[in-house]
C-alpha cells in the first residue's frame, strides 16, 4: 500500500493513540454501512455473491449516501466534489491504477534477462534490465500478468519464458513481445447524452487513457506540486477570506437569477436543431448548475417520452418557475411543468 501511494503522491495518513473523535468519525460510516446495508442482506435467504454485494454497496453509495446533506458542512458530498476546484483535481486511468496496486516482490533479472516468480521463468521486455534488481507486479490469480517496474517507472509486461528452438515459434514469441496495445474505445450507443463540458471531459479522460503510465506518473507528481505550492503561499486568514468573498459573489449572482433569467428568455433563437443534448445544456444554464447523473437520464426520458420539445416553450416555462422563485435544486418540478406544457395544445 505505501509503494502503491508512493507512485501516486499519496500520503497514508494514520490516527494518533488515544485519538478518540478521529476514530469516531470512521466509526459513523461504518455504522451506516452496518444500518443499511448489512443487517438488510443478512436477511437475504439466498446467498448473494461478492459482485451483487458490491452492486448493492454502489447503489446505496450514489442514491443515498453521496445525497444526504453532511451536518458539518451543510453540503451532500456530491455537492461538495463540484465544488472542488477543477484545477486542483487529478485523474488516473482505471487500467494504470490496476497495474499499481497489485501485489509486489522483488527480484533480479539474470544475464539472459530472465526473473523467476512462482517457481516459473518469465523473460522482461526490455535489454537494459539485464543483471539489474526490479519490482516485479503479478495478479495471483492470472500467472500471465506480470509487470516489471524499475526505479518507479514501469518497463513493460514479463512474458512466460518457455525453452524453444523452432525459428518460426521463437518469431511468434517475439511478435507478441512488440505487439501494441489497442485502446478500448466504447460504442457510440453506449455512451450516454452529455452537455458541452461533459463532451470535453470525456475526451481528456480520453486522451489521459491513450497516456503512458509513467506519463500519468508524472503529471500526478507534478500537479501534486502544484497544487501544494498554490495553498502554501496564502497563510490561513487569507484563504478563509478568499473562501467567504468567493461565497457572498455567488450568493449574489443567484440573487440576480430571476432578471438574469429574463433576459435569457427574451434572447431569441438561433439555432433551429434543438436536440436532447441541447436540452440538457439548456437546462444546466437556466438553472446555473451541474446536473448530476440521475438528473441527465431523467431528463432523457422526458425528452423520449414527449420531445421533440421546442426551445422557445423550454425557455419561457422554465424562467417561468424560475421568476416565482422556485427552487433551482429541484429538477423534478421543472420536468413536471415542461411536461405539462408539452401536452397541453398552444391556444
Amino acid at each position: 500500500m505505501k509503494k502503491s501511494l508512493a507512485l501516486l503522491g499519496c500520503r497514508i495518513i494514520r490516527t494518533d493513540v488515544r485519538d478518540a473523535a478521529a476514530k469516531g468519525k470512521v466509526e459513523k460510516i461504518m455504522r451506516f454501512f452496518y444500518e443499511k446495508l448489512e443487517s438488510e442482506l443478512m436477511t437475504y435467504k439466498e446467498a448473494l455473491t461478492l459482485e451483487d454485494v458490491n452492486e448493492y454497496m454502489t447503489a446505496l453509495i450514489r442514491q443515498d449516501y453521496h445525497r444526504t446533506v453532511h451536518s458539518e458542512t451543510g453540503e451532500t458530498p456530491e455537492e461538495r466534489f463540484f465544488s472542488y476546484p477543477v484545477q486542483y483535481r487529478r485523474f488516473i486511468s482505471k487500467k494504470a491504477l490496476s497495474k499499481i496496486f497489485l501485489p509486489y516482490t522483488k527480484s533480479r533479472v539474470s544475464k539472459t534477462g530472465l526473473i523467476r516468480l512462482n517457481r516459473q521463468e518469465y523473460l522482461v521486455p526490455d535489454a537494459s534490465l539485464y543483471g539489474k534488481n526490479v519490482e516485479v507486479r503479478f495478479d495471483a490469480s492470472d500467472p500471465s500478468m506480470v509487470y516489471v517496474w524499475h526505479e518507479d517507472r514501469f518497463m513493460g509486461e514479463a512474458v512466460r519464458y518457455v525453452a524453444q528452438n523452432d525459428f518460426i515459434l521463437r518469431r511468434q514469441l517475439e511478435e507478441k513481445l512488440v505487439k501494441p496495445l489497442k485502446a478500448e474505445i466504447p460504442v457510440a450507443d453506449e455512451v450516454p447524452p452529455y452537455a458541452y463540458l461533459e463532451h470535453k471531459l470525456a475526451a481528456h479522460r480520453a486522451e489521459m487513457e491513450n497516456l503512458s503510465i509513467n506519463d500519468q506518473l508524472v503529471q500526478l507528481k507534478s500537479k501534486r506540486a502544484k497544487v501544494k505550492a498554490e495553498l502554501l503561499r496564502l497563510p490561513i486568514n487569507d484563504q478563509l477570506v478568499q473562501l467567504k468573498s468567493k461565497r457572498a459573489k455567488v450568493k449574489a449572482e443567484l440573487l440576480r437569477l430571476p432578471q438574469q433569467t429574463e433576459k435569457v428568455m427574451n434572447t431569441p433563437v438561433q439555432s433551429e436543431d434543438f436536440t436532447c443534448d441541447r436540452f440538457v445544456h439548456l437546462l444546466s444554464i437556466l438553472l446555473r448548475r451541474r446536473l448530476g447523473a440521475h438528473e441527465r437520464l431523467a431528463v432523457l426520458m422526458t425528452w423520449q417520452k414527449y420531445g421533440p420539445l421546442k426551445e422557445t416553450m423550454v425557455r419561457k416555462t422554465v424562467g417561468t418557475l424560475l421568476g416565482e422563485g422556485l427552487p433551482v435544486s429541484d429538477l423534478t418540478s421543472y420536468l413536471d411543468a415542461l411536461r405539462l406544457a408539452a401536452a397541453t395544445p398552444a391556444r
